[in-house]
């Protein structure tokens, strides 16, 4: 065994699942204890306040004599009371750190998270879930944070209209998460912002719990502004409630969708449009849809003619090959072509997806 090369050790270790065996390995010898030490602290999930602390102290301890934060790449911080004062400490300690959430940190606030871009430049992934950040934050981490490219803001009640500003020429933004926004982040400048030709290498969106109003002015700027997201492939919007026109009346999205034909994956989940947005999306014959999502959609159930909308959509959708109806109230008799793998087991012969297989069938058939 020592005459292993040290540079094999932690491709061997890195095999290793679970973290007693990664910690079993550092009571080996001074080599494996090296080799093992950077894998051990590459992750650190603190999922309540006692593993947080415990965290906290042991980096405390050791960094007096071994950085061991310069090791740590994700770091997850759900429900702890740290102060701004520790959570300071710990930024400052983790420099190289690349994936960062935090959840539920009520005593955390800009006097720490403005030093975040700052201390943690390498950041790729944000996500911030009920924190106290307003825009001395987003700022800073507009100025440092050059590689981030994957942000969620959910329940961030102080976030203004300002909050992507000082993103447009810093952040390569590709994915984006909003969700329970505050009132600052439903306005025409965060729509301007946001579609201007500014996140123009953004693949993912995701609008949780909007107000449609916003929604409609966000997705009509994107169909209207010249190369707005032109690399989008993946779009939600949960709770899409809005009563489509036969004239397109209010709705934004098919307008949208033509614009944006590099589409694959739409997730309409849990919204209450009616059937005439779906028989729209189906006569554009969307190119690239390869997944649709409407989870909870209940206007598709059969008594409203839903099952003839989706035959209709399998047929005008060439690349669509699945759509999740969980929920949808959608009867399986509606669908001989869906095997078992499809029928939902909550919902008593009731349709769960249309699955490749399945979807094959309705068009042969057609």
């Amino acid at each position: 065994m020592n005459k292993l090369p040290q540079e094999l050790l932690p491709l061997i270790i890195q095999h290793l699942e679970k973290q007693d065996d990664r910690y079993t390995c550092t009571l080996v010898d001074k080599r494996f204890y090296q080799a093992a030490i950077p894998l051990l602290w590459e992750t650190a999930d603190l999922f309540s306040n006692e593993p947080a602390q415990t965290f906290l102290t042991c980096l405390m301890t050791m960094s007096q004599h071994q950085p061991i934060g310069r090791h740590i790449r994700a770091l997850s911080v759900n429900n702890c009371v740290w102060t701004d004062t520790e959570f300071l400490f710990v930024i400052e300690h983790t420099r190289w750190l690349e994936d960062l959430q935090l959840i539920n940190l009520k005593h955390i606030t800009d006097t720490s998270l403005q030093h975040l871009g700052r201390h943690c430049p390498r950041l790729q992934t944000l996500l911030l879930y009920h924190i106290d950040i307003s825009q001395p934050s987003m700022d800073a981490l507009g100025q440092h944070c050059y590689q981030l490219t994957e942000l969620t803001l959910a329940n961030c009640w102080k976030l203004g209209p300002d909050t992507f500003s000082a993103m447009i020429d810093g952040c390569p933004l590709e994915m984006l998460h909003i969700e329970y926004p505050s009132l600052g982040l439903i306005t025409d400048k965060v729509a301007m912002d946001l579609t201007a030709n500014h996140f123009d290498r953004l693949t993912e969106l995701e609008l949780m719990y909007l107000p449609i109003g916003f929604i409609e002015r966000l997705l009509s700027a994107a169909a209207t502004a010249a190369g707005s997201w032109p690399h989008l492939t993946h779009l939600t919007i949960n709770n899409y409630d809005i009563n489509y026109q036969d004239d397109g009346g209010d709705g934004a999205l098919v307008p949208f969708l033509q614009t944006h034909p590099g589409l694959r994956v739409l997730d309409l989940n849990q919204s209450q449009f009616n059937l005439k947005l779906l028989k729209a999306i189906s006569v554009i014959h969307h190119p690239k849809i390869m997944d649709l999502h409407l989870r909870c959609v209940r206007c598709l159930s059969d008594s409203g003619g839903g099952a003839a909308v989706l035959r209709q959509l399998v047929r005008d959708c060439p690349m669509l090959g699945y759509i999740s109806l969980d929920a949808c109230m959608v009867p399986s008799s509606s669908f001989p072509e869906a095997g078992t793998a499809c029928i939902s087991q909550r919902y008593h012969n009731m349709l769960q997806r249309l699955d490749q297989e399945a979807i094959t069938k309705i068009r042969l058939a057609s």
